[in-house]
């Protein structure tokens, strides 16, 4: 989280899952990012994110720029994940 954070990255995890529950898995996990319910599926329809079941969506995630999606990975891998999204961010840099 560190070298995310040091690249201005600010996490944001969104689910489908009540509040109690993400509150509980955030806890779980000590994650410092705050995490939003989705429960109606308003953001995970509005970002186009792949629905497995009405209430389980895929992991993917975004980078967003000025506003804008500049970067969109829809095949998370928790294992090479933050390699991932540093490398974009870095590359997104070299392009401003």
């Amino acid at each position: 989280m560190s070298s995310l954070k040091k690249r201005g990255i600010k996490v944001i995890g969104i689910s489908m899952d009540k509040a109690e529950d993400q509150k509980k898995f955030k806890d779980k996990n000590n994650y410092t990012f705050p995490l939003i319910a989705d429960t109606e599926g308003v953001l995970v329809k509005a970002f186009g994110v792949k629905l497995f079941t009405p209430k389980i969506c895929a992991r993917e995630s975004f980078l967003i720029r000025d506003g804008k999606i500049a970067w969109i990975d829809r095949k998370v891998s928790p294992k090479t994940h933050t390699e991932k999204v540093l490398a974009a961010a870095d590359a997104l840099t070299k392009k401003k």
